[in-house]
């Protein structure tokens, strides 16, 4: 995800990046969205065994046509859903599911976590069981927004309509309410997720949602960074360089370069977030006008924890933030960090030093999915990373994606002034309306985009009324950007999840 207006190739999973080569006014892509709407819906029977137990399950492939409020035609959204068969008379939650970019396909939960089938690895055109799937809980459905997947604009409207924060909420929005009222599912329990860009339109489709008087069960973002003053340097925040370095303790302990480890990971970032919240916010605020002696101390300090010496510290003003980290970490090795990841590195590339790559995939498993389990003829290629918002090298594209018209400005009697955007505060405006709202937030410590104590530091101090604090959970994994990756993390995860469906 990128927070600060530009991307990076690695900001993208790799599960949600495939080449894009279909020009922008795909007239066969509106034909094929068209197509899905209606009694022409495809669906199959499928069955999984989830935690020893058969689930029966419908698999639809779908399209909804959502109209602006002159009822004309506005978006065609295509999506999949998985509902469970004979599941009882008592209203099934529904959890819809999105990715991140902006704007990328469900594609990475789809198959790489929440469905009942996973990508074999490095095969995108083969799956699997998946047994620790969460459709014995909730009904699922993943959502493409406009411009990836299949899901196209429509009549009058074009791309660039939904390409900001508040017009793709807005679309995003609409569509779960269609999609309720098409299949009669107005009263079933709303759960609503997102990783990565996906945990922004998550509270913004949420505040979307209660501007209509509706009702969220249930959010769990992940790989979130809601809050731009925990994540977003800038001229007078610091708290964006003292809440990563637990962080980026997380990822020296990994490396076994800090100077005394702690035992485990848990350990190094508890350690480092000690001296973060005290010492180290004292240093940067005072500094340069620290005293000498003082100031070795500080140095010697982030040395131990981060591995990173005390020169390197003390030429950036103690101001290191994540894409410094990545570039100055292995650097005496010719190596640098992958921001998704700081597990991973790979020798500086000396075109681009100060970059980080992931190929992208060709093709898509839900594509190859798609047109095995329902046989399309007629299907032109699922898209990826939505056309226009990056140029291939993945600097912002001609249309770009819109980041100021939700939560960027802060109103001042009258006068808007920019601020660095906090999404947390449409979640703690929903839990006002809704103090029964369960919120669960899940990161790895060793992403350096959206990281884990930023994230959760920045969770733990929204304003909510005191009845809702106990609804509010943060969680934490030895993961990075892609935190579901690994089939211990996915596990935990999902573990984790299960909780936000438990009654009572």
């Amino acid at each position: 995800m990128a927070l600060a207006g530009t991307a990076r190739a690695s900001d993208i999973p790799v599960a949600d990046r495939p080449r894009i080569t279909d020009p922008l006014d795909d007239a066969a892509r509106d034909r094929f969205a068209a197509s899905l709407c209606g009694e022409g819906q495809r669906r199959v029977y499928r069955s999984v065994t989830v935690r020893g137990e058969r689930i029966d399950y419908e698999l639809t492939l779908g399209a909804i046509l959502l109209h602006d409020a002159q009822r004309q035609p506005r978006a065609r959204f295509v999506y999949f859903a998985y509902r469970r068969r004979n599941a009882g008379s008592q209203p099934r939650p529904v959890t819809f599911a999105w990715g991140g970019g902006p704007s990328g396909p469900a594609t990475s939960y789809h198959f790489g976590c929440l469905g009942p089938q996973l990508q074999v690895e490095g095969n995108d055109m083969a799956w699997r069981d998946n047994p620790e799937s969460i459709l014995d809980q909730s009904d699922l459905v993943f959502v493409d927004p406009v411009g990836t997947g299949w899901s196209v604009p429509a009549g009058r409207y074009t791309l660039g309509d939904f390409y900001s924060v508040a017009k793709d909420a807005g679309s995003v929005a609409d569509f779960i309410l269609a999609y309720l009222r098409e299949t009669g599912r107005s009263t079933a329990p709303i759960y609503l997720t997102g990783r990565s860009y996906g945990t922004l339109r998550l509270p913004a489709v949420v505040a979307t949602l209660q501007a209509k008087a509706v009702k969220v069960a249930g959010i769990f973002p992940v790989s979130a960074a809601m809050d731009g003053n925990a994540f977003w340097e800038g001229s007078g925040n610091m708290a964006a360089f003292y809440l990563m370095l637990p962080n980026y303790a997380a990822i020296a302990w990994h490396h076994k370069r800090q100077s005394q480890p702690a035992a485990t990971v848990d350990a190094a970032v508890a350690e480092a977030a000690e001296f973060a919240l005290g010492d180290y916010i004292s240093a940067l605020m005072r500094w340069p006008d620290l005293p000498a002696s003082q100031r070795s101390a500080v140095l010697d300090r982030l040395h131990d924890l981060t591995g990173i010496s005390q020169d390197v510290w003390a030429r950036y003003r103690l101001r290191i933030n994540g894409n410094a980290f990545a570039q100055e970490f292995l650097k005496p090795q010719g190596k640098l960090l992958n921001s998704g990841d700081g597990r991973r590195s790979r020798p500086v590339r000396q075109d681009a030093p100060g970059v980080s790559t992931l190929a992208p995939p060709t093709l898509s498993v839900t594509d190859h999915y798609a047109r095995q389990m329902f046989g399309l003829t007629n299907a032109p290629g699922y898209r990826g990373l939505a056309p226009g918002v990056y140029t291939d090298d993945w600097k912002p594209g001609p249309l770009g994606w819109d980041m100021t018209d939700h939560r960027a400005f802060h109103d001042a009697g009258g006068l808007l002034v920019p601020c660095y955007p906090n999404y947390l505060d449409d979640i703690a405006a929903a839990l006002s309306f809704n103090p029964m709202m369960r919120v669960q937030q899940h990161n790895g410590h060793y992403d350096l985009q959206c990281s884990s104590f930023p994230g959760m530091w920045s969770l733990a101090r929204m304003n909510i009324p005191a009845e809702a604090a106990g609804n509010v959970k943060a969680y934490s994994y030895a993961s990075g950007h892609g935190l579901y990756d690994s089939d211990a993390t996915r596990s935990a995860f999902l573990e984790n999840v299960r909780t936000i469906f438990a009654p009572g």
